[in-house]
């Protein structure tokens, strides 16, 4: 285990020294260029940069472990890498005016395309399904989840994190043995790009993200480590994506049940209403980041479950309600006597330090 964590923790390195330093670049072109260019595009550079570290491991690195049950060929490979680049371009430019229903049939196909190469030998739900239904059902979730993921822009960083949050789970379950090596290799190139674009963009859009980058980044990673269904892990793989999944049925809920409709889904998100209600965002940040974990503590004991669907379920059950404090949570407003004490003490708390810096002087 000890070569594969150092392994892990330079190409993390390499990784987020080379996006912190593209960071810099992309910051200049949204104060320089606010008007969208290809050129200045910062998705086109991750995503090349995720794309080149994808294949230099996969041909130069991966092929020493050995350890996988379902090896991932290199058609799968290509096809899982290279259908989402050419989706991003169709979104653009085809389909950037045209009604969502487009875009969700065009991420589908993507998604049906990377599934129809996945090895469902070792597929949980094999008795319960036919192979063909298995692959509609991995295609409809795999949308599901990148749809789901253009929720999480509101706020700056929040989508980066849950990104962080899922390569670090993947990397934990490769870690632990229940995935090959090289997915831990993959996601750990991938969580330094992230985490570079989260400390980017922590309080604020210093990367700019639009919904096409956000929805194909999703795709290109779920259709990725979809693969895991070949490794007997496919549960607690999925146990890593639920907090998108969650916003998503919260955002559903409280528009068409409880009849609150908004402009845009995303405003009835629970992370936009706890930001309306008054939480900070680091505070929300944290939530997430509590989740994430989480999220990995339960997929890392599902690794030795028997049963393939207690755990999801508990896990689905717990992200959901956790997300509805933000919704059903109010800050209490301090009353003008408690606002009055809290200024005394802090104008009593500056005298002390004043008369401490006078002493020592």
């Amino acid at each position: 285990m000890l070569w594969p964590l150092t392994y892990c923790i330079i190409l993390f390195l390499l990784t987020y020294m080379l996006t912190t330093f593209g960071a810099k670049h992309f910051s200049l072109w949204n104060a320089t260029d606010p008007v969208y260019t290809l050129k200045h595009d910062p998705f086109i550079y991750i995503f090349a940069l995720m794309l080149t570290g994808t294949f230099l491991i996969y041909f130069l690195v991966a092929p020493d472990f050995g350890d996988s049950l379902s090896p991932l060929g290199a058609t799968q490979l290509i096809t899982t890498a290279f259908l989402p680049s050419v989706l991003y371009f169709c979104l653009l430019y085809l389909f950037r005016e045209k009604q969502p229903i487009y875009t969700s049939a065009l991420i589908f196909l993507g998604a049906l395309a990377c599934a129809s190469t996945i090895n469902f030998q070792y597929s949980p739900l094999n008795n319960i399904l036919p192979i063909p239904l298995q692959v509609l059902c991995v295609a409809f979730f795999i949308t599901c989840i990148s749809l789901s993921s253009k929720l999480l822009i509101g706020l700056p960083s929040i989508f980066s994190l849950f990104i962080c949050s899922f390569l670090l789970g993947i990397t934990v379950l490769s870690l632990l043995g229940g995935l090959p090596i090289l997915y831990a290799l993959c996601a750990a190139f991938y969580l330094g790009t992230w985490a570079a674009v989260y400390q980017s963009n922590k309080f604020e859009k210093n990367i700019q993200l639009n919904a096409q980058s956000v929805s194909i980044t999703t795709l290109f990673l779920c259709a990725l480590f979809a693969h895991s269904i070949g490794e007997f892990s496919a549960p607690s793989v999925m146990i890593l994506t639920f907090y998108p999944l969650s916003e998503l049925f919260c955002a559903l809920f409280i528009t068409y049940i409880l009849r609150k409709k908004e402009n845009d889904l995303y405003l009835n998100t629970a992370y936009i209403h706890g930001y309306k209600r008054g939480f900070d965002l680091p505070i929300l940040q944290s939530l997430v980041f509590k989740l994430g974990v989480l999220n990995i503590i339960l997929s890392a004991f599902q690794l030795h479950s028997v049963n393939a669907f207690t755990l999801p379920i508990i896990a689905i059950v717990l992200n959901l309600w956790l997300i509805s404090k933000l919704y059903l949570t109010e800050i209490e407003t301090p009353s003008l006597k408690q606002a009055g004490q809290e200024i005394y003490q802090n104008i009593k708390q500056d005298l002390k330090t004043i008369k401490k810096n006078i002493k020592k002087d």
